[in-house]
């Protein structure tokens, strides 16, 4: 592509090529059938909440509208980092744990993605050994929630998102509390 037609460094939708394939995917997987499956391949478990599963499949699609327009890849991976805090922040929910507190004023505010995290772990539904992973969705989700710039993901970055997302939410939803 000539830099007219990728005036942002990525594809320019026009009405004409707005169905057509980008061809920055193709650089890394030429054949559409192997993208597809790779961002397929992950999924969550019947016991993950609904509202927790659709979120995860509107991340899924954009990753794979991402052979169409290559930096909806991107987009989808930012998704996974606040999936994740949607699923912690259900998962206390359904373990009674307040999600909002009230402050010295009287006014309620949402309990923070740390806070959660950190009840979780004293629940036993979050082990130790996988905090780091909840800190850095943490930073993740405030990195792409609070952008200086346009990042572009590759595909490899974006599939192991989805699929240590969905590891995660698996095991945070099976998890026995104490």
């Amino acid at each position: 592509m000539t830099s007219e037609e990728q005036p942002q460094g990525f594809k320019a939708i026009t009405p004409e090529n707005w169905q057509a394939e980008d061809e920055v995917p193709q650089y890394f997987i030429r054949d559409p059938n192997v993208w597809i499956a790779l961002y397929l391949g992950p999924n969550l478990g019947v016991q993950v909440p609904k509202d927790i599963s659709v979120m995860f499949e509107v991340a899924r699609g954009a990753m794979v509208y991402g052979w169409y327009f290559y930096p909806l890849l991107t987009v989808g991976t930012e998704q996974c980092y606040r999936i994740a805090e949607a699923a912690v922040r259900f998962r206390c929910k359904q373990l009674g744990e307040p999600v909002v507190t009230v402050t010295r004023k009287g006014h309620e505010r949402r309990r923070t993605f740390h806070d959660l995290c950190q009840v979780l772990v004293q629940r036993g539904v979050i082990p130790e050994s996988e905090v780091e992973f909840w800190r850095a969705a943490r930073d993740l989700r405030n990195w792409a929630s609070h952008p200086q710039d346009q990042p572009i993901l590759m595909p490899g970055q974006a599939a192991g998102t989805l699929r240590r997302t969905a590891d995660k939410i698996n095991e945070l939803f099976a998890a026995e509390p104490k």
